[in-house]
């Protein structure tokens, strides 16, 4: 199984934003894959009614303490 690090984890591990090896941003449980963490704030910014209201926010927070593209 491929490494895998923890970036982001909100709601009680509800969603994870995931780091691996190869530097792919995985965001989990919806199995979607970004080259960049850049590219996964545009997602979730971009989409914000894939997630509650609550989840999104702290998505977006802990994002933002990762530095995580301008937000």
């Amino acid at each position: 199984m491929a490494t895998r690090r923890v970036l982001a984890e909100v709601n009680g591990g509800e969603l994870r934003l995931l780091i691996t090896e190869h530097s792919t941003v995985l965001l989990e449980p919806m199995n979607l894959e970004f080259e960049t963490i850049e590219d996964a704030v545009a997602y979730i910014v971009m989409h914000p009614q894939t997630f509650s209201s609550e989840v999104y926010a702290a998505l977006l927070e802990r994002l933002e303490s990762l530095g995580g593209g301008g937000l």
